[in-house]
């Protein structure tokens, strides 16, 4: 079943090897493909199946640096309008269907411009979105924190579990989905993260190779792929 729309895709893509130089990109591409385990950094087998987050109290929300949680990144980009993120990203990638990612808990960021003005909460002036954001993340953390021993003591159905339940659902699957970015910036800057439209795993995927919708790379490794993974009977796209 095709999407109805051009713009969103029945599958998600992952892009392997951003960081790593051009010959390692096919061998880490296979790598996870035999492995079936897509994993976040720093890919520790030992570590998998579990999610972390690391907060940095010493940046802004808005900064996209506050909130480090282990995860995999997918984009909702329609295999023949990737050529912008495979130019800011690699050519070297794996599609699921985005109902399978789904299953594994894969959600869409929320994007906020940086450039949008709101009117400051109890007040006439204009601030930035992102300084809202920022301003509501110092609050939320500043009072349950002030709050959870007052509560725990004044009302006894509030118990430090239920406390630690918020603070975590939220900073996992709230802060941790928010993405800001700078609308100015044209659509083939790397800053530009809209254009990404990324939707996010937390922790690690596996996976099987029936699970695999596409693979994505350069048709010099076309014969390869199929002479090392004679198996696999999906999709193979090139990027060129």
């Amino acid at each position: 079943m095709f999407a109805k729309q051009r713009y969103v895709s029945k599958e998600l893509t992952h892009f392997v090897g951003t960081k790593k130089k051009e010959d390692e990109r096919y061998p880490l591409l296979l790598k996870i493909i035999k492995t079936g385990w897509l994993s976040a950094p720093p890919h520790d087998p030992s570590r998998s199946g579990s999610m972390s987050l690391m907060i940095d109290f010493n940046v802004e929300l808005s900064s996209n640096a506050m909130y480090n949680p282990n995860m995999v990144c997918f984009c909702d980009i329609p295999i023949n309008d990737l050529h912008i993120h495979i130019k800011k990203y690699t050519p070297f990638g794996i599609s699921f269907d985005k109902s399978f990612l789904i299953k594994n808990g894969a959600n869409p960021m929320f994007y906020i411009s940086n450039n949008s003005l709101v009117h400051k909460i109890g007040g006439n002036d204009k601030i930035k979105l992102s300084e809202g954001y920022d301003y509501i993340r110092h609050e939320f953390h500043y009072i349950l924190t002030a709050s959870a021993n007052f509560l725990k003591n004044n009302i006894p159905d509030i118990t430090t579990e239920r406390v630690m339940h918020l603070y975590h659902f939220i900073n996992y699957y709230m802060f941790s989905f928010l993405k800001f970015f700078d609308a100015k910036k044209s659509d083939d800057d790397k800053d530009n993260f809209y254009m990404e439209r990324e939707w996010r795993i937390l922790g690690d995927l596996s996976f099987s190779l029936e699970d695999v919708e596409r693979i994505i790379l350069p048709r010099a490794y076309g014969k390869k792929i199929r002479e090392d993974l004679p198996e696999y009977c999906g999709q193979i796209s090139f990027v060129d």
